[in-house]
């Protein structure tokens, strides 16, 4: 069964048939938001876009601390070599699950930033309030610990802290019961409804003998095809 959209997000068919998720809220600008519903990366392009979609405001601009976490994250994106193999859309999604953590407070009501935290101070306990914070979205929550630990993992190699305080912390357990799998039954049934030239049937073989991701199957075309086949 298909996992539920968050709220404010909706389901659009551009003019090709393919259909696109966005956030959308009256007043505000739609964002479009990429990968499966629910999953850590969607999630993370999810909290961002609300940040996107609210009215511009005017944010001065506050100086990065020396060997703060903000200071280490900044380093990491510049510096990291197996962040920048990433592919750019990954790259987008952990930088906005890093710098979502700057602006959070250290305590509830306090005027302290995250982003000022020193690294001495970036314990276990204080990433734990992080994850925390994202309690109502399981997969949020994980995403975060996920990018954390990829930033103190380098940090550790370049020398700027002693361990990897993120591993210490455990991801949260997954809500979700996951995806029916269709028996055999269902796929003959499937295929019966929609015959061999349909588009349904089409989408539905090449998620079944691809094996490939949703996000990946939409951008299949005939640039892909070699000596007849993929």
């Amino acid at each position: 069964m298909p996992q539920r959209l968050p709220p404010s997000c909706i389901e659009d068919r551009d003019r090709h048939g393919n259909v696109r998720i966005y956030y959308r809220r009256k007043g505000f600008r739609k964002v479009r938001l990429y990968g499966t519903p629910r999953t850590p990366e969607f999630m993370a392009d999810y909290d961002a876009a609300k940040k996107i979609a609210a009215p511009t405001q005017t944010v001065r601009a506050r100086p990065t601390l020396p060997e703060t976490w903000s200071w280490l994250c900044l380093h990491y994106f510049a510096d990291c070599t197996d962040y920048k193999r990433l592919d750019r859309r990954t790259q987008y999604v952990r930088r906005q699950i890093l710098e979502a953590t700057f602006e959070e407070p250290i305590r509830p009501n306090s005027d302290k930033r995250f982003a000022d935290m020193p690294l001495a101070k970036m314990n276990a306990q204080a990433i734990e309030v992080l994850r925390d914070r994202k309690l109502s979205t399981p997969e949020s929550a994980n995403g975060r610990i996920k990018a954390m630990r990829q930033v103190f993992k380098w940090a550790v190699a370049k020398g700027y802290t002693p361990f990897n305080a993120a591993r210490e912390v455990a991801y949260f357990k997954s809500s979700s019961e996951g995806f029916h799998t269709w028996t055999l039954e269902e796929v003959e049934q499937f295929e019966e409804r929609h015959p061999i030239g349909t588009k349904a049937r089409l989408a539905f073989a090449l998620l079944l003998y691809t094996g490939q991701r949703r996000s990946d199957v939409i951008r299949f075309g005939k640039q892909h095809a070699k000596r007849g086949g993929c």
